[in-house]
């Protein structure tokens, strides 16, 4: 097999075939499970990184040795995408949401985040001219710009803010009045 023409479906498909079907499980205590089964099955499952393919986990030495042919290696290979991107966004659907449980915020707050599988997409993402109410697509979240002081102004305090901003300009461009003499 050449990796290719190789789709992430694929190798979960060769996976699948080469995986013995589990019938039954043994009971376990949940504390240090996954080093405790690593440790009892000579360093397996083992998780393995490919240049261009999503990574798999392998549960023993013939799994492994399928992967490497394929391209998989156990050392972590660095990839650029799929990336996040995220901006600013003023819309109701980007509000804080607080755990009410535990009062913590469930996502950052105003923050639109996407993500991009490759450079065209991401290229094409800033490309775009940002809505009323959003800031420029970032990489990173400290990036964007810091929050208004009050994301959402009532529209008649928006007005009245407006309009006292107008008569300030129209006072300070009025010619002086002249002297009586």
């Amino acid at each position: 097999m050449s990796t290719a023409a190789l789709s992430n479906k694929e190798v979960q498909d060769l996976l699948r075939k080469l995986r013995e079907p589990i019938t039954d499980n043994e009971p376990v205590l949940a504390i240090n499970q996954r080093a405790t089964q690593i440790a009892q099955a000579g360093g397996y499952p083992l998780d393995m990184y490919h240049e261009k393919l999503e990574p798999v986990q392998v549960l023993d030495r013939v799994q492994e040795g399928k992967m490497t042919e394929l391209g998989f290696t156990r050392y972590y290979i660095y990839r650029d995408h799929p990336r996040m991107m995220y901006r600013r966004n003023q819309n109701a659907r980007f509000a804080p949401q607080i755990d009410t449980a535990t009062g913590q915020a469930l996502n950052p707050a105003w923050v639109e985040m996407r993500t991009v599988q490759n450079p065209q997409e991401e290229a094409a993402l800033e490309a775009e001219r940002p809505p009323a109410g959003c800031g420029p697509w970032k990489r990173k979240l400290d990036e964007l710009d810091p929050l208004p002081a009050d994301p959402v102004e009532a529209p008649s305090t928006k007005i009245a803010r407006l309009e006292g901003e107008l008569a300030a300009l129209r006072l300070r461009n009025e010619p002086p009045a002249k002297k009586k003499e």
